[in-house]
Order: C-alpha cells, then sequence, then structure tokens
C-alpha cells in the first residue's frame, strides 16, 4: 500500500467517525442533575444575569446587609450584639429560591473590609471555611472585634453560584452591613 492511499483511508475513518460522534450527548445516570461544568469565580467578573434577556448586566455595586434576587437570598448580619474590645461573629448566608440550589463544589470567595476600629478574625474565606455548605444553605462566619462603641460599616464581596438543571450561574455581590457596638 502506498503511502496516498493510507492516508486516503485513514482520512475516511476518521471522517465517519467524527461524524458518528457529531451531536451525539453523553448519557446521565437516573436522579443525576445536567449542570455545566462549574467556572470558577473569575467567570463571573462582578456581573449579573439579566432575568428578562439573559444577558449580563452592569456590575453590582454595594446593596446593604441583603441582596434579595428571584434566584438566591444573600444575607450578612451579627449573630449576636457586640460589645467594644469582646469578639463577636458577623455571618454571611445564602440561600436558593425556586428551582435553584447550592453548588458546594464552587469556589466560595468572601472578602471583608472592615474600618477603622472593627477587626475581623480574617480578611479573606473560602469554601473550605464555610459552617454549613449544603445544597439548600452556604453560610459563612468570621470573627469580629470593635475597639470602641459606636456604629460600623463592613463590607464584604461574595463569590458564589447557584445552580438549576439548566446549569450553574456563577455570581458576585457586595454586601455592605451595618453594625451596631455597645
Amino acid at each position: 500500500m502506498t503511502c496516498s492511499t493510507f492516508l486516503k483511508r485513514s482520512s475516511r475513518t476518521i471522517l465517519v467517525v467524527a461524524l458518528l460522534g457529531c451531536g451525539s450527548k453523553p448519557t446521565q445516570t437516573s436522579g443525576q442533575a445536567a449542570r455545566e461544568p462549574v467556572p470558577g469565580p473569575e467567570a463571573a467578573e462582578a456581573t449579573h444575569e439579566d432575568e428578562e434577556d439573559g444577558e449580563l448586566g452592569a456590575p453590582v455595586a454595594a446593596t446593604g446587609p441583603v441582596v434579595d434576587d428571584p434566584r438566591f437570598e444573600l444575607r450578612a448580619e451579627a449573630t449576636g450584639p457586640l460589645h467594644a474590645g469582646s469578639a463577636g461573629t458577623l455571618r454571611v448566608q445564602l440561600e436558593p429560591r425556586g428551582e435553584y440550589e447550592v453548588e458546594a463544589r464552587y469556589p466560595y470567595r468572601l472578602v471583608f473590609h472592615p474600618p477603622d476600629g472593627l477587626a475581623v478574625d480574617r480578611e479573606e474565606l473560602a469554601r473550605r471555611d464555610a459552617a454549613e455548605i449544603t445544597a439548600e444553605r452556604a453560610a459563612f462566619e468570621v470573627g469580629v472585634t470593635p475597639a470602641r462603641a459606636g456604629m460600623f460599616e463592613c463590607t464584604v464581596d461574595v463569590e458564589f453560584a447557584v445552580c438549576s438543571e439548566n446549569g450553574c450561574v456563577p455570581l458576585e455581590r457586595t454586601l455592605t452591613v451595618p453594625l451596631s457596638a455597645s
């Protein structure tokens, strides 16, 4: 067999295999969700999906202590009263809504920006630091210590994802949490 004959036959075989493979979808076992791979937080780029037309919206600014979205609620608050010089706890909690659920494999990232006079135990938390992570809820806690009595406003950047049968939506939101210490 000549070299050109071998190449022609090989090319036909490759073409047939490629055509047979096109359009085929991987099978799923019973109960397995049809989800797309979960991208890292860099894919979110501080934008959110517009529910009406599906296009990405503008960067999301600080919103207050709660983000109320049709797909989820994201909330940050002190778990109890704060006192000057004493440690307290700030909790950030994600609860999906409707067909959505928490994606436990997503590389969650929380970055805390405390004001002067308020110390945090850690300025950054990741998935491994979660106090709780289930399909119904993801919660993160960080210790906070006010140096003096008064009002403080702590900002938290949160990178997370919620998923449905149609895939995962990576999101990025910024919360502004008012804290009062006596």
